[in-house]
């Protein structure tokens, strides 16, 4: 093999490595977050369900690297997503949340905030940074 392809398929295997081992990240802390075990109805998403929510985490196959999180309420007959959270490998987190039912704010709250931890320690893991 030619060493610049060599150097290629080596570069994007560690890519890949790395995007799914944030993958395994956050679903591992969403479901300690919600205290159940997820279901994985397809190769690339995890889902992990309680009485009030859905929680669904996917790894897009895409050149940004990045994980989506869909939350979704399930307290009326339709559910409806309440909130989505964006997260690449450099650690960028991008949330956007609407009608958050007053039940469940302060759990999606918590699980906001163990993604931001969780990816916290997670870069500076991965940079060295050890500063807060």
């Amino acid at each position: 093999m030619k060493q610049s392809i060599q150097e290629r398929m080596e570069t994007q295997i560690g890519l890949t490595t790395l995007y799914n081992t944030l993958f395994d990240l956050i679903v591992t802390t969403t479901e300690t977050s919600f205290e159940t075990q997820s279901t994985n109805p397809t190769d690339n998403m995890y889902v992990v369900s309680t009485d009030s929510l859905r929680i669904d985490v996917i790894c897009n196959d895409n050149q940004y690297n990045t994980i989506t999180v869909n939350i979704i309420s399930k307290f009326d007959s339709n559910e409806t997503n309440i909130g989505t959270v964006q997260i690449n490998i450099n650690g960028d987190i991008d949330e956007s949340m609407h009608n958050i039912p007053r039940a469940v704010r302060r759990t999606i709250n918590d699980y906001i905030e163990a993604i931001y931890e969780v990816i916290d320690e997670w870069i500076n893991e991965h940079t060295g940074n050890t500063s807060e």
